[in-house]
């Protein structure tokens, strides 16, 4: 099992446990690219060809489980997920 299978069943089991560095390495092994960093603590990500955005705030470290919830739930829509 490879290290973004884990990250991907991790986040499927416990959204909200994930850490921020996780919920951005995920998004990237999903094939989402980081379109923009703001001044702050959110990351922007988006898949070439496909419509829609994902923010990704750094909360003391963690990552906000509605946000990775969004990560699934595109890359579902996209048919990125081969479960």
């Amino acid at each position: 099992m490879g290290s973004c299978e884990k990250l991907f069943r991790k986040a499927q089991a416990s959204p909200a446990s994930l850490r921020f560095a996780e919920a951005c390495r995920l998004a990237r092994c999903l094939g989402f690219q980081q379109v923009r960093r703001t001044s702050g603590s959110h990351r922007v990500f988006k898949k070439p060809g496909a419509h829609g955005l994902i923010n990704l705030q750094d909360r003391d470290g963690r990552a906000v489980g509605y946000q990775v919830k969004q990560i699934l739930a595109l890359a579902e829509e996209l048919g990125l997920l081969d479960d």
